[in-house]
């Protein structure tokens, strides 16, 4: 009988492969850009290749905040209530915009805070969204582990993104689209669409359109 090979605790741990996914709503999210418009983005995911080269095609300022480790390691470390909340997402995201964010991309850090620090979140951006802006993103509704740290997501087209992610897992938060109204500073679903692989990807709209 062979031996199975024994394995090296010290040898590098490969990455899954990225995984390929649709989205429904991105080419909504960004309707203003395709008409020619100029907008201010904020992605909350790191700089990544697929994004800024989609982005550079477009009449916008583009902020990255590359944050979604930080906000996910925030909430699992800190209560909402606690004193330290504030001063540390006003040191993760970026400076208030000469012009207001109008569209931020918030890939999948819904998953990871709880509902009390998804409304210390909307009083951290309030200073700077536009009135009416719009916020994209997705929430897991299947019983599948996060990955730990968040995946972060390469835009290949409006319709094609590409998300990597490490072999690490934690349990989402599990939102319904009450608790995002509720506790995201008042936003409204504008647009929800719920993706065979159990993914709710969501178009929100911030309040004062």
């Amino acid at each position: 009988m062979a031996r199975a090979p024994r394995h090296d605790p010290g040898a590098p741990v490969s990455a899954p492969e990225p995984e390929i996914l649709g989205s429904g709503l991105l080419a909504e999210a960004t309707a203003p850009l395709a008409r020619g418009e100029p907008c201010s983005v904020l992605d909350l995911g790191p700089a990544r290749p697929g994004n800024l080269a989609f982005f550079n095609d477009f009449r916008c300022r583009l902020g990255v905040a590359d944050a979604l480790g930080e906000l996910a390691g925030m909430a699992a470390s800190l209560a909402p209530g606690d004193p330290e909340v504030p001063a540390r997402l006003q040191a993760i995201l970026p400076p208030i915009p000469p012009r207001p964010w109008q569209l931020v991309l918030l890939w999948d850090v819904l998953d990871y805070l709880p509902t009390a620090m998804l409304e210390r979140l909307g009083e951290a951006l309030a200073p700077a969204m536009a009135p009416g802006a719009l916020l994209h993103g997705f929430v897991s509704t299947g019983s599948a582990p996060l990955p730990d740290p968040p995946a972060v997501y390469d835009i290949e087209s409006v319709e094609r993104l590409r998300r990597h992610h490490q072999g690490g897992e934690r349990a989402p938060a599990r939102h319904t689209p009450w608790h995002i109204q509720r506790h995201l500073a008042g936003v409204a679903i504008e647009r929800s669409r719920l993706h065979r692989d159990g993914r709710q990807e969501h178009l929100l709209r911030w309040p004062g359109s």
